[in-house]
């Protein structure tokens, strides 16, 4: 029987991924709490800065952002399904969006294809201090659910992150490939 990968999107806007004990920290669209200054060159509805704006100023495939006292991870402003595949040739995992495709099985098809590169502003290096991390919309707060979420395991310690895309005619991918820095 083909697995079948638990899919996160939302309605609009970037998805992020963060550890579990981060979450108290995302306010999501909501208005910044307790005095808190956020600062972004996005806005969305509100007159200031949250922290989904600072999401939404993610230009590139990913970004390393500040939440509490650790890193939360955005993946593209391109709002497409996207999931985790743990241990895939070299890597720990990769989290892919799925742009399009017929089946999850192209997907993973295209995966093993995939050809990632270094950023232009160099590979992400991030490092997860607790193993329980979780993928939602970046529009909602870490504590209100609104959309479905993907919990994963990570061993603690620092990774390498590098995005590449793979397109065909009848696909369209984008792939976050994790490795363990050394």
């Amino acid at each position: 029987m083909e697995h079948v990968w638990k899919w996160v999107s939302c309605d609009g806007g970037p998805l992020i991924v963060m550890e579990k004990r981060l979450l108290p920290f995302w306010e999501g669209s909501g208005a910044p709490s307790n005095g808190r200054i956020v600062e972004a060159e996005s806005r969305w509805g509100l007159g200031i800065a949250t922290d989904y704006d600072r999401s939404c100023d993610i230009a590139d495939w990913s970004g390393l952002i500040e939440v509490g006292d650790g890193l939360g991870l955005v993946l593209s402003i391109e709002n497409h399904s996207t999931t985790w595949i743990p241990a895939t040739g070299d890597t720990v995992g990769t989290l892919v969006e799925w742009g399009f495709a017929d089946s999850e099985s192209d997907i993973l098809e295209e995966l093993r294809q995939l050809t990632v590169g270094v950023d232009i502003e160099g590979p992400k290096i991030w490092e997860i201090e607790s193993g329980s991390v979780v993928l939602f919309a970046a529009a909602e707060s870490g504590l209100e659910p609104i959309y479905q979420r993907l919990e994963f395991e990570l061993v603690p310690g620092r990774y390498r992150i590098l995005s590449g895309e793979r397109k065909t005619d009848h696909t369209f991918i984008i792939g976050h490939q994790f490795k363990v820095k050394k």
